[in-house]
């Protein structure tokens, strides 16, 4: 659950705040394309994982007593926190209630759900970096792969797909927002 709840707290921050508390509209009114602040807002939320989830990740491991183990519990980090940010923040901007929904995501849809149904955990980026984890990790990722599902690099792709799919629906989504205050 650290991975989910990391990024759903850098997710929310980078851009459903901001519509939530109303002031998006000051951004939304600059002479700036969409495409190039969900990209900014996302780059920036990814960054801020990258440093302190990344690095939290990879120690684990280490503290865990298998250093083997670290380089694909980072990558699998990297890919997971760049999807998770995108998907909160396609979230951020699709629906009110943002962080709300966010949970419900994580915590009904990919655990309740994803846990006995491969087919809801094919769009899942925390099975997807699960997969990779499982799939990367030489000594002890094979109890821990999941059938029907891409496992390492390939795992690696399903994330950047679900990242590259969640921030163009969040880019097409801010171009049809109508900016409203926090009141609204």
């Amino acid at each position: 659950l650290i991975l989910p709840l990391t990024c759903l707290v850098i997710g929310d921050a980078v851009l459903g705040a901001d519509v939530r508390a109303g002031t998006f509209p000051l951004t939304w009114l600059s002479p700036v394309p969409f495409r190039t602040i969900v990209a900014g807002r996302w780059l920036g939320g990814w960054l801020v994982a990258l440093v302190t989830l990344v690095p939290a990740m990879a120690l684990a491991a280490l503290v865990a007593g298998v250093p083997d183990a670290a380089a694909p519990m980072a990558l699998a980090a990297v890919s997971g926190a760049a999807a998770y940010i995108g998907l909160f923040l396609m979230i951020g901007v699709v629906v009110r209630r943002s962080a709300l929904w966010s949970l419900a995501v994580v915590l009904l849809g990919e655990w309740l759900l994803g846990t006995p149904l491969t087919g809801i955990a094919q769009l899942s980026p925390l099975w997807q970096a699960q997969q990779v984890f499982a799939g990367l990790w030489a000594d002890g990722g094979d109890e821990i792969l999941r059938d029907g599902m891409p496992s390492g690099w390939g795992a690696v792709v399903r994330l950047a797909v679900i990242t590259v799919v969640t921030l163009a629906v969040a880019t097409r989504r801010i171009a049809h927002l109508r900016p409203t205050g926090a009141d609204d």
